[in-house]
């Protein structure tokens, strides 16, 4: 609002009946009736109460009748402007348009709406105005224009109303003084002020800007003796204006003892909060007094507005800080300060922000300001330090990106910074892999080997790349990583191993799988004795295969395969009593029952072999050995002269497995049994049917399954699909339906066809043979992803009852915990993941998830003190899950009220974490939200200054931007709004 506009506004009350509107000729009244024209006369002699007479007792106005009805109610006492409004929309082609927008802007005027008298405004066309009018028409655009800033077009205004004779010359001449000043024509306002002062409503404010014309043409003491007269003792915005004015004068004559005595005063005797301009010169004087923590006082309070002197105030300030060696604080200065329009304060400040961050180990907001700086002063004073110091921070940075974004777009031209090339990109695959981003850090690592200075971070690349392509069954390009290691380490030989076992290479894996037993971490030992031992099974060394088995801990797996060897050692005694220790409802439950008949079968108890084929056939009607089951019990039963049981079972057989190779045996069997005199009325048709389903043993379909199943294997998932679906409508019968029904559900998984995947697996889920524990886990997976987490928990709960392998329980414990968690069922969740935790098996990072688990179910049941130990623990790794624990156990201190705590570890996190940009972004926020909590606002304003100028995300920059622009405007008063004027 303009100065003095209620003094204005109630001077404009007085005379507003005495202005002269008239404005149309009689012309444009020449079709209008004799009424019509009276009513215009008694408005032209400004005789509205005989307009108001005439026509208040009229119930059927015509539009110039009301229109002179309305604006008579205004001129005599009525302030509802909103009939005017209504004829200026409803008669938008009538030829009194200009006198009625001339009228609303007019009575919004002096009714204090600029904003509704603005409406109007610039569509009156002032030709048609009178000369009196037109005087008010231009100082009502003026007024408006200063309140807009506006100052030559309100220059412009105020002449057009002088030039029209406008009615009260003494406001004219103040606001047109007021304009001038603001367009720097101090020889104008100076005469406008001169005159002005000699009246009573506007001595004050004139004589403070003549004494700010005095003060910037260098008259100080003119300045002291008018401001001095001003002076009182009352609590107001002028009042502590001319203390400031005669404190600048004394500060522009160099003395600061003087100076500060006013400036003080100044503060003292403003009513809100004083202007930044105030604030910086009351700072300047008592540095110059040697009262430096005053001076940084009244200086930091300056520095929270906004213009030029607050960016003044924050270089000050930097310097003064410096001084001090609180770094911290410096930093914040010269943040605000590197915002600066002024090229040389910028230079310092960007070069001060760059070494103060990399001093405080803020090494990626180092880079930061160093990439700054060399954009805006690549050949500045400090352009070579900051050079140099760049490549520093690119080797002691965890913003790695930035790091490499920077080093490749400078160009990578010397040993040194290939040194830090090859470093850099070593970190950030290592990041990667340890996040489980294993394609992104492939190319990293690849990258890291393009320079080879430091030997053992190569080799270190080597075997890291030999376990990506190992993850995906890149077998062969596994094995050449691993041998460029140099020397190998076990881990690497156990890699070996591992493509070898693999590719079913078991002779060539064996020398690697006992390197790697015999030295290898103790996880790794036994897991290679296992593949040791494997590989012994299955190159049929079973003496030594036994021999690793025993040395093993025992589990479902081992304990079949140790009675798998006592079965090919023949030692059948041992190999039944060692199948009879393994659970019916494990994964090995079929085969373990399957081989105990098979042995009692071939020991020619067929007594004992057809009771435990009747349990199986029972219990295990999906198995794969279902086919063999009958047939065996068949032949069982032919032996204890059962025919006509063997006959059905031999015809159950042709009848449901014709594509089997048990088939041909069922068809032996029933010819035999012809043989014995059992009436066979259909072996014939088995016959015919038996040679149509198998044209050529099954060759043709071994090659189409085969094809399909490369497809797979090379990732071409929406190539499978078709591949599969006919594949499975050819071969109904075939023994690979299993695995095809497998790996059609799990492409239809992996092209996200979840619903489509779902259907497959539901009807696999029951069916036990060597994909049940993967079929369960996708159908897990698939219900997490639908987000129908009681499905979720059943499957999971399955999987983990079946207790097939340790890696089956870890898969099963894990989705019980996610689902627990995304149910709000935190108690159970927090069950799950400490079973995770102690997994014997659990891949990279699992642990680190299952306690981000605990500490989020903590912190929901209200175990706040528990929680955020659960996060600090996690915190003090160097991964993901450290990033997250480390911002939410801050955000906790920060709801807790212990904001020194919660700055302590957003600033590690910063240190240790610059790579998770978002944690970072999200870090900063919360150090801006601390600073504003502690009441230092100053800080608060330099860290959303950095955010502006550094972070790429819209939503970062907006809650920043938001922020600042909340602690700039808390922080202008009246004086700074109209400073700017």
């Amino acid at each position: 609002m303009v100065k003095n506009y209620k003094s204005l506004k109630k001077a404009f009350t007085l005379i507003y009946l005495l202005l002269s509107l008239t404005s149309f000729s009689q012309q444009s009244l020449g079709r209008d009736s004799s009424e019509d024209l009276l009513l215009f006369q008694y408005y032209q002699t400004e005789d509205y109460s005989s307009i108001i007479q005439h026509l208040e007792s009229n119930q059927d106005f015509n539009p110039n009748q009301e229109l002179f009805f309305i604006i008579s109610q205004l001129k005599t006492g009525n302030e509802n402007i909103e009939p005017l409004e209504r004829w200026i929309k409803q008669n938008e082609t009538h030829s009194y348009q200009t006198l009625a927008r001339f009228h609303y802007s007019e009575k919004a005027f002096y009714s204090g709406d600029s904003l509704a008298s603005g409406k109007y405004f610039n569509s009156i066309d002032r030709n048609e105005l009178g000369q009196s009018s037109k005087g008010t028409y231009g100082f009502i655009g003026g007024v408006l224009a200063l309140q807009q800033k506006k100052y030559k077009r309100a220059k412009s205004f105020f002449d057009y109303s002088e030039k029209n004779e406008f009615a009260n010359t003494d406001e004219l001449t103040y606001y047109q003084a007021f304009a001038s000043y603001h367009l720097n024509d101090l020889e104008g306002a100076l005469s406008g002020f001169t005159e002005s002062v000699k009246d009573p409503k506007f001595s004050t404010s004139s004589s403070y800007f003549l004494a700010k014309i005095m003060l910037e043409r260098g008259q100080n003491e003119e300045v002291i003796k008018l401001a001095q007269n001003e002076l009182s003792d009352e609590v107001s915005i002028t009042n502590s204006g001319f203390y400031q004015l005669i404190g600048e004068a004394y500060a522009a004559d160099n003395n600061a003892s003087k100076a500060d005595v006013f400036f003080e005063k100044a503060i003292e005797k403003h009513p809100t909060r004083p202007s930044a301009a105030l604030f910086y010169r009351a700072g300047i004087s008592k540095f110059k007094l040697g009262e430096i923590d005053e001076s940084i006082e009244l200086l930091k309070k300056a520095g929270l507005g906004a213009g030029e002197y607050a960016e003044l105030s924050a270089f000050q300030l930097g310097r003064l800080y410096i001084e001090k060696n609180e770094l911290s604080e410096a930093l914040a200065s010269y943040i605000l300060a590197s915002a600066s329009k002024n090229e040389e304060r910028q230079e310092e400040a960007l070069y001060q922000s760059s070494k103060l961050n990399a001093a405080l180990e803020r090494y990626s907001e180092a880079i930061n300001y160093c990439k700054d700086y060399l954009r805006d002063f690549a050949n500045g004073q400090w352009a070579g330090e900051v050079r140099n110091l760049l490549v520093q921070c690119y080797l002691k940075t965890s913003d790695y990106d930035l790091a490499i974004s920077e080093l490749e777009e400078a160009g990578i031209s010397n040993r040194t910074q290939q040194d830090v090339y090859q470093k850099i990109t070593f970190q950030k695959g290592l990041q990667a892999f340890n996040d489980g981003d294993f394609r992104a850090s492939k190319v990293w690592f690849q990258k890291s080997q393009s320079y080879p200075i430091d030997r053992q971070l190569l080799n270190e690349t080597h075997f890291f790349l030999g376990e990506i392509h190992l993850r995906y069954e890149e077998y062969v390009q596994a094995i050449m990583s691993y041998q460029k290691q140099n020397p190998r380490t076990p881990e690497s030989s156990y890699g070996i191993g591992y493509a070898l076992f693999n590719q079913q290479k078991y002779q060539e894996a064996i020398p690697y799988f006992t390197a790697s037993a015999a030295v290898a971490s103790n996880e790794m030992r036994q897991d290679a004795a296992l593949r040791l031992a494997d590989c012994y099974f299955a190159t049929k060394a079973y003496e030594p295969a036994l021999s690793t088995y025993n040395r093993l801990p025992q589990s479902v797996y081992v304990t079949f395969q140790q009675a798998m060897v006592f079965r090919y050692l023949d030692r059948n005694e041992d190999a039944s009593m060692v199948f009879e220790k393994i659970p019916a409802n494990s994964v090995y439950g079929d085969d373990a029952l399957f081989f105990l008949a098979q042995i009692a079968f071939e020991s020619e108890r067929f007594t004992d072999s057809e009771s435990k084929l009747n349990s199986f056939i029972v219990r295990f009607p999906d198995s794969k050995f279902i086919a063999r089951s009958y047939l065996n019990r068949a032949l069982s039963r032919i032996n204890l002269a059962k025919y006509d049981e063997a006959k059905a079972d031999l015809e159950f057989i042709l009848e449901n497995y014709l594509q089997r190779e048990e088939s041909f045996s069922a068809i032996l069997g029933l010819q035999d049994l012809q043989r014995k005199g059992i009436k066979i009325g259909n072996l014939d048709t088995y016959i015919s049917e038996y040679k149509a389903a198998n044209p050529e043993d099954g060759s043709l379909q071994v090659v189409e399954f085969e094809a399909a199943k490369a497809v797979y294997f090379d990732q071409e998932y929406s190539l499978v699909i078709p591949k599969l679906d006919r594949f499975l409508a050819d071969y109904p019968d075939s023994k690979f339906r299993p695995e095809a029904l497998y790996y059609l559900a799990d492409s239809y998984y992996r092209t996200s066809q979840w619903t489509e995947a779902k259907k497959i697996f539901t009807k696999q889920m029951f069916v036990r043979n060597v994909y049940t524990s993967r079929v369960i886990n996708r159908l897990g997976e698939i219900h997490v992803l639908l987000e129908d987490f009681e499905s979720a928990l059943e499957a999971y709960s399955m999987l983990k009852d079946l207790n097939l392998s340790d890696k089956d329980n870890y898969n099963a414990n894990s989705g019980l915990m996610n689902a627990n968690f995304s149910l709000g069922q935190h108690a159970q969740a927090i069950t799950y993941a400490n079973q995770v935790s102690n997994s014997s098996w659990k891949p990279l990072n699992a642990d680190k998830e299952a306690k981000m688990i605990i500490a989020k179910s903590n912190l929901n049941l209200g175990r706040l003190s528990t929680g955020q130990s659960n996060l600090d623990s996690l915190a003090l790794g160097t991964d993901l899950f450290a990033a997250e624990g480390a911002y939410l156990s801050a955000e906790i201190d920060y709801g807790k009220g212990n904001h020194d705590a919660s700055l302590d570890k957003l600033f590690d996190l910063n240190g240790r974490f610059g790579s998770y940009t978002f944690w970072i972004e999200k870090s900063f926020l919360l150090i801006a939200e601390n600073y504003i909590a502690k009441g230092e606002l100053f800080q608060a304003k330099a860290t959303l200054q950095s955010i502006l100028q550094h972070s790429s995300n819209e939503e970062t920059l907006q809650i920043a931007n938001e922020r600042l622009l909340q602690i700039e405007q808390e922080n202008l008063s009246d004086t700074t709004k109209q400073d700017n004027k």
